[in-house]
C-alpha cells in the first residue's frame, strides 16, 4: 500500500516536468465555442477556455466551431468553423522579440491572424503558409481562406506579401 502510494505521489510530482517536455507554450485560449479541438501525437482533445497551445499541435474547428487564441507575444489568432491550423513554430523571448520566429500552416478553411511582438520587431521571421502560398506581413491584421487549390486573403490593415509555394519559396 505505502509503495503504491509512493508511486502515485511520485507520477504527480513529474507532471509538470512531462508537460513541459511536451511541447513549448505558444498561447492561451481566449474563446473555444462548438466543436473545437487540438491535435498532436495522433490524439485529438477537446480544447477549452484558459487552456494553453502548444508549438506542434494543430487547431481544428468543426461546424459551428470557433477559436480565439491570444498568442505569447500578444498576437491574435482566430479560427473559423471547419478549420484546421498548426502551429509549427513560435520561438519567442519577451526580452528580444526581434530573435522570435513564427510559422502557423492553415490547412483548410479560414482564420484571421493579428501580428504580435514577433511580427512587429522582425517581420521577416513571420509566416503564415497555406497548402500551395506562403504569407509574409507588414505589421499586419488579416484573414486567409484556404484549401488545396486556393488561397485568398483580405487585409485589414498593414500589408502582407504572399508568394506560390516553389523551389523559390518554400514552406520552411
Amino acid at each position: 500500500m505505502r509503495t503504491a502510494r509512493s508511486l502515485i505521489l511520485s507520477a504527480f510530482a513529474l507532471l509538470p516536468l512531462s508537460a513541459a517536455i511536451a511541447g513549448t507554450p505558444a498561447g492561451d485560449v481566449l474563446l473555444a465555442v462548438g466543436p473545437v479541438s487540438i491535435e498532436a501525437e495522433g490524439k485529438q482533445l477537446p480544447l477549452v477556455r484558459g487552456q494553453q497551445v502548444e508549438v506542434g499541435q494543430k487547431l481544428v474547428t468543426r461546424d459551428g466551431g470557433h477559436l480565439h487564441v491570444r498568442m505569447k507575444d500578444g498576437g491574435l489568432v482566430a479560427i473559423r468553423p471547419n478549420s484546421e491550423l498548426e502551429i509549427q513554430v513560435f520561438d519567442y523571448d519577451p526580452a528580444k522579440p526581434e530573435t522570435g520566429k513564427v510559422r502557423y500552416t492553415l490547412r483548410q478553411g479560414v482564420a484571421r491572424s493579428v501580428t504580435g511582438a514577433i511580427g512587429e520587431a522582425n517581420k521577416a521571421a513571420f509566416r503564415f503558409n497555406t497548402p500551395i502560398a506562403a504569407i509574409g506581413v507588414r505589421g499586419t491584421d488579416f484573414v486567409t481562406f484556404s484549401d488545396n487549390a486556393t488561397t485568398l486573403v483580405s487585409v485589414k490593415s498593414g500589408a502582407v506579401v504572399v508568394s506560390a509555394l516553389s523551389d523559390l519559396c518554400r514552406a520552411e
